[in-house]
């Protein structure tokens, strides 16, 4: 018999396995990391348009009122300026103290005779229905020009008045 028994040896060496993967936590940082970045870019953009806009809006303020300062005294005293939006104002003036006290038809051809006068003003129609001049609803006086678009006769209580749309040239 054989005496020889083979005994076992010392274990071969272990090839290096695979690399363990990335903790998650760092690659939840980046992640969070690069959604802050994403985050803070869209808004730096959000405010630079939002800038933009409101300079834009303020220059077409500007311009509107300017083309109002450059009217002319109309048929009548101005009573109030309101802004109806970005570069757009509605001028309000008392033409008479009231329907009963002034001739509505001579109110509205005064007016479009003033129109007329305005610089840039290329037509200027006439009312589709005069005879709502002299009420609550008014009628509209077309205009073609830059920064006049049109003008409204209406009656506010006992006052007749005359609202300007100006708005800033295009």
């Amino acid at each position: 018999m054989d005496d020889h028994v083979q005994q076992p040896g010392p274990a071969p060496a272990s090839a290096p396995g695979p690399t363990p993967p990335r903790p998650r936590r760092r690659r939840g940082r980046l992640v969070l990391i690069a959604v802050a970045g994403a985050v803070a870019l869209a808004l730096t953009a959000a405010v630079a348009v939002s800038a933009f806009k409101l300079r834009g809006d303020a220059d077409r303020d500007r311009a509107a009122r300017d083309a109002y300062q450059a009217l002319t005294k109309p048929p009548g005293q101005e009573r109030s300026t309101d802004k109806v939006a970005a570069g757009e104002l509605t001028v309000t003036y008392d033409l008479c103290p009231g329907t009963g006290k002034c001739d509505v038809a001579e109110s509205v051809t005064a007016t479009m005779r003033w129109l007329t006068t305005q610089n840039g003003v290329r037509v200027v129609h006439p009312p589709a229905e005069m005879e709502k001049c002299g009420t609550r609803e008014g009628c509209l006086i077309s205009v073609t020009s830059p920064s006049l678009t049109g003008a409204r006769i209406m009656q506010s209580g006992a006052r007749l008045l005359l609202e300007v749309f100006v708005r800033a040239p295009q």
